[in-house]
């Protein structure tokens, strides 16, 4: 499978391949999609995913790939908010003008 992969990446250098894969903890599935991965991404859930275990993800990918973490499902509280769609200011207030 990584020499199909490899193979394709060296024929289509302008193309990106991303792969959604189960938990890099849970299967060898993951894993074995390592050798051919550029870069590495993992979704932590926000307030579920322990820190240790995510340490342990990090550590089975190791340091020789340039890796990003995105934060999921964080909740939102009521604070100050800024956004274009939204008034701005604190929930509830209108601009004066």
């Amino acid at each position: 499978m990584q020499s199909l992969f490899a193979e394709y990446l060296d024929d289509h250098r302008s193309c990106f391949v991303i792969f959604d894969s189960p938990p890099i903890l849970m299967t060898a599935e993951a894993r074995s999609l390592l050798p051919v991965a550029g870069q590495v991404v993992v979704v932590v859930k926000a307030g579920e995913s322990q820190k240790p275990l995510v340490l342990d993800a990090l550590g089975a990918i190791g340091n020789n790939k340039p890796t990003s973490l995105i934060l999921n499902q964080l909740r939102a509280v009521n604070e100050p908010r800024y956004g274009y769609y939204h008034p701005y200011g604190p929930a509830g207030t209108q601009p004066q003008g």
